[in-house]
């Protein structure tokens, strides 16, 4: 690798010394703003470019590299540097790049034929065409999916929910379902409503482990989750004396020998006459709970905990039967046991926040006459729709089809696996994926590349924070959904752009049902065993029931259907047309941004969206939100990236110092990642190195102890016990995926989002780091920030000229934020140069997405706007209901 390097590097030198005399001079720039005064140079043709081959590229002043590039990189360099405001253009070479490279690297890799032989699959599937037989209709088939509102639990809740202004929440914050456990995974109303009843805080624990104990000793998994907590408290020089004293009442009796030697040395530690902290006290809460209910499991396997799986399950329509049916789950333990089974699994519940603030389901308050649309508040009463601080600003899905990880978090993989949103990552697939041919079933594993939205679909499906009642599965929703016409109870347009073949005669939905579309859209192969009337018992238990089911084929690949539908859905809704892009199409052409006959508003218009361009070029925000996307972590950016090449062809120093150009043209070659990159951060100024795209920029905590941590892409997704959030613990149901949690928590070393952190440890400054939004549409997409915090671009403006200031700062806050020697920081835009970088990012709202026009035309949709809900139902009253196209 090192000679190839070297090899190609001198190669490009040679290349460049032959064609230069001299370097280009550098065009002055005025710190702060760069000149956009003046008209483009006329465009070199491709015929030129091979005749013509000039050292470096024509200075152009709007790009992005004010430079220009003045590296003499040679003619590519010069084609690249045009793509740079060009998104068609753009998006075509790097789907050429990102082609190349994927040939270039093996599907079969060690890991993989690893992980296939585990599962005992018979193929790998790593491409779409084995799967999609109908792309239209796999396209109609994932807009029904996420426009539909009998998707979530409440028959309320579709994905758009979330995603229906510009494809963002015009709400202001977004809501989850009520705090409900489902209760049947057969029963629906005609809107979809999926029996539920309230969720008692001790079944947590109970409904995980019917899920998983036909994959796994989950009891066993209890245990090894207390050693990891009582190893934190042996690291830690607090007082242990809390810990010893608990040691005493619980009076251990497991013979697990990790477990025994972590309480044998809990118990003999010496005191270090500290206080100890509410961390170290959460830690020891939950090490005596999860080794409680360990012990009350080993004694009673057959008894109380394993009622779960009686044939009553949690499937009666009686409110009496389900008061019975809590009763008896939690029979015969004494009030220890209890108190372990209720704290553990509330340390497991994706409702912690509110189990914490105890809130109690009552009825629903009375309507409001005007209920306060995009009102963060909570109501003082009432069953609640879930509020979610990850939720508080829903990310755009238009252009999300240009990233290479999706959430803020970056956890939803490129490599979709068919199943969650952990790629290569993920745990075991209790369900499995399968074919069915010649009368002979055969397992797959399924790796499909730059399928992010993919993997990011599969998560809000089963989130009790997002769309479901705890509980849900798979095969619920699939049972559900197969045989119900989508957008029922929604209206449809007879010319909608992706939907017009399927609408109903009367407007209201469509005339085929779901698994008719699944088989029109995907091959035969993928649904043919339901044909034949054909079955498998798949290893994931039944969370109501603890049983393994006999699923349907169809069933079994519902994740697969639902992903990659989706998927192929939002990759629909990329916009590229605004009034900038048409800006820099008469650049490309050579041609004036002032037309004859052209009005004098019109002109100052230009002007001041050009002069924005500038402020957003010379106050770092390009930095970050790479143009044309103007956003991070995009597919063309990730590899390459292919225009922005920074630092000088070195033969000499090519094995130390990393030349993105060079990388670009070895790509796919093994060890190079341009997903990673190196910054150096202060104070020392060592290079650290970090995601590509995902920066910390001091909107939350990155330290462990503050009240507004959060690890953003470093992740945490593990069972560490280790902070104040309790990890992954307070959400396992949320990061972990749908896979065996037993997988992930037992993996060294511990998984996490982060690819830096996965190859450096030690060297990499990723914690509190989120990924970069795209610019494109921000006047629509409202609040800011994956919190949510900031209402208006005026107030982001505050943020970015305040955050290097405020104390204490982030230990990895990005280095362009920072405030050195009293100088304002990079991103501190003056008053005097707002309204012009305002206008600029207006500028890149596309007109089709303001006014829902193909492809962003849509089914009418109604969203809460009140957090409370009936009681009975865990439904959201019509009065608290508005619909999607009134914000």
């Amino acid at each position: 690798m090192k000679h190839v390097s070297l090899f190609v590097s001198i190669c490009l030198l040679a290349f460049s010394i032959a064609f230069t005399t001299a370097e280009d001079p550098v065009p002055p720039v005025t710190p702060g703003v760069v000149d956009l005064s003046l008209e483009p140079s006329p465009p070199l043709t491709d015929g030129d470019r091979r005749q013509l081959c000039p050292p470096s590229p024509q200075p152009k002043p709007w790009l992005m590299i004010p430079h220009g590039g003045m590296h003499s990189e040679g003619c590519e360099r010069v084609a690249l540097q045009d793509l740079e405001m060009d998104f068609s253009g753009t998006r075509r070479k790097a789907a050429e790049m990102r082609k190349a490279m994927l040939e270039r690297e093996p599907v079969s890799t060690p890991q993989r034929l690893k992980r296939k032989s585990e599962v005992n699959a018979n193929a790998i599937v790593t491409d779409l065409s084995e799967l999609i037989q109908d792309r239209n209709a796999a396209i109609a088939l994932g807009k029904a999916f996420f426009w539909d509102m009998q998707v979530g639990s409440d028959g309320q809740t579709a994905c758009a929910s979330c995603h229906f202004r510009a494809g963002a929440d015009g709400r202001g914050a977004s809501m989850g379902v009520a705090r409900r456990m489902m209760t049947n995974d057969a029963a629906a109303d005609e809107f979809g409503t999926e029996d539920s009843a309230d969720l008692a805080d001790e079944l947590y624990v109970i409904v995980y482990r019917n899920r998983w104990q036909h994959m796994t000793n989950f009891d066993d998994l209890l245990a090894k989750l207390a050693v990891q907590g009582m190893e934190r408290l042996l690291a830690s020089p607090e007082n242990l004396s809390t810990a010893r004293k608990a040691i005493e009442v619980c009076k251990l009796t497991t013979s697990d020998a990790a477990v025994v030697s972590a309480w044998d040395r809990i118990s003999k530690s010496q005191d270090a006459g500290t206080t100890p902290s509410r961390q170290q006290e959460t830690i020891i809460e939950l090490v005596i709970s999860a080794l409680e209910f360990a012990k009350m499991v080993e004694r009673t396997s057959t008894g109380a905990v394993q009622i779960a799986a009686a044939d009553e399950g949690l499937n009666s329509q009686s409110e009496e039967k389900k008061e019975q049916l809590r009763t008896r789950l939690i029979q015969g333990l004494n009030p220890d046991q209890l108190r372990a089974a209720r704290n553990l699994s509330r340390a497991f519940s994706p409702f912690k926040e509110e189990v914490e603030a105890g809130l109690k389901s009552q009825s629903v308050r009375a309507p409001a006459s005007e209920p306060t649309v995009g009102s963060t508040a909570k109501p003082e009463q009432g069953t609640f729709r879930k509020r979610e601080e990850r939720l508080a600003n829903a990310p755009t899905v238009v252009n999300a089809a240009m990233n290479d990880r999706l959430f803020h978090d970056g956890r939803a993989a490129n490599v979709f696996n068919g199943y969650d949103h952990l790629g290569d990552e993920a745990g075991r697939d209790g369900y499995g994926k399968w074919t069915y041919q010649g009368g002979r079933w055969r397992r797959v594993l399924i790796r499909i590349p730059d399928a992010a939205l993919a993997s990011q679909a599969t998560g809000p499906l089963l989130s009790a924070a997002e769309m479901s009642w705890f509980g849900r599965q798979y095969h619920h929703v699939a049972k559900k959904l197969l045989g119900r016409y989508p957008l029922k109870n929604q209206e449809v347009s007879k010319s909608d752009s992706h939907l017009h073949a399927y609408v109903a005669k009367d407007g209201t939905g469509l005339s085929v049902t779901y698994e008719e579309l699944i088989r029109k859209a995907f091959r035969r192969k993928w649904w043919a065993a339901d044909v034949h009337g054909q079955k498998l018992r798949v290893q994931e238990g039944d969370s109501l029931t603890g049983k393994r089911p006999f699923l349907r084929q169809t069933e079994m690949n519902f994740s697969l259907f639902w992903g990659v539908a989706l998927m192929l859905y939002q990759q629909e809704l990329v916009s590229s047309d605004s009034e900038f892009d048409r800006l820099m199409d008469l650049r490309r052409k050579g041609e004036s941004l002032y037309p004859e006959g052209i009005t004098h508003a019109e002109r100052v218009r230009i002007q001041e969206i050009m002069k924005g361009l500038g402020v957003f070029q010379g106050h770092a925000c390009a930095d970050c939100h790479r143009a044309p996307e103007f956003a991070g972590a995009t597919l063309a950016t990730v590899y390459g990236p292919i225009l922005e090449f920074e630092g000088p062809l070195d033969a000499v120093n090519a094995e130390t110092e990393q030349n993105e150009f060079a990388n670009w043209l070895m790509a796919g070659q093994p060890g190079i990642d341009a997903r990673i990159e190196r910054m150096l951060f202060r104070a020392d100024m060592a290079p650290r190195f970090y995601d590509s795209g995902f920066y910390n920029i001091g909107v939350t905590s990155d330290d462990p102890a503050a009240e507004d941590f959060d690890p953003g892409v470093a992740g945490d997704v593990r069972i560490d016990l280790s902070t104040n959030s309790q990890g992954a613990l307070l959400s396992i149901s949320q990061r972990f995926g749908q896979g065996l949690v037993t997988d992930l928590i037992l993996r060294s070393p511990y998984l996490t989002h982060s690819l830096a952190r996965r190859h450096n440890d030690r060297w990499s400054s990723v914690i509190g780091s989120f990924k970069t939004p795209t610019m494109r549409n921000v006047a629509l997409t409202a609040p800011y920030f994956h919190t949510g915090d900031e209402t208006t671009l005026d107030g982001v403006l505050d943020h970015y000229e305040q955050a290097g200031l405020e104390e204490p700062t982030n230990n990895n806050l990005h280095p362009a934020l920072r405030v050195v020697a009293g100088e304002p920081a990079e991103t501190d835009v003056p008053q005097s140069l707002r309204g012009a970088l305002v206008a600029f990012l207006n500028a890149l709202t596309d007109q089709r997405v303001k006014d829902s026009v193909a492809p962003f035309d849509h089914p009418s949709l109604k969203v809460p706007v009140d957090a409370a809900v009936e009681e009975s139902s865990g439904r959201t009253p019509e009065s608290f209901m508005k619909a999607a196209d009134q914000f």
